[in-house]
């Protein structure tokens, strides 16, 4: 399955379901993408998570089983994932008023630098 890991994952597939009851082929292909879609909270936000529909439907670690049955690897690791949001937060005002050759640039460099 797509998998799609966020801090409030639940709420955006409550939302959706909520907002794709409606009929009409628009709905009905939006319902069929959607329903191929996990919404998973990332491991650090989970736990502040205690709706049961959380615990059942947005478990980071049911990804973690399917990640590892299908490929025979280790847990899906959302920390780098975390990390680099972080670090491309402290950046960020570095790029605001630049052209988008300047940008691209500047990322490249800065993102081969970093790792």
């Amino acid at each position: 399955p797509n998998i799609v890991y966020y801090d409030k994952a639940c709420r955006i597939y409550l939302s959706l379901r909520k907002h794709l009851r409606h009929k009409g082929l628009y709905y009905e292909r939006l319902r069929k993408l959607y329903d191929n879609v996990c919404f998973i909270v990332d491991k650090f936000h989970i736990k502040s998570h205690v709706d049961g529909f959380c615990e059942e439907r947005c478990n980071p670690n049911f990804v973690d089983s399917w990640v590892a049955s299908e490929s025979g690897e280790g847990k899906f690791n959302t920390q780098v994932a975390e990390q680099g949001n972080v670090w491309f937060g402290q950046i960020s005002h570095i790029l605001r008023n630049v052209n988008a050759v300047t940008h691209d640039f500047f990322m490249y460099t800065l993102v081969d630098k970093r790792n």
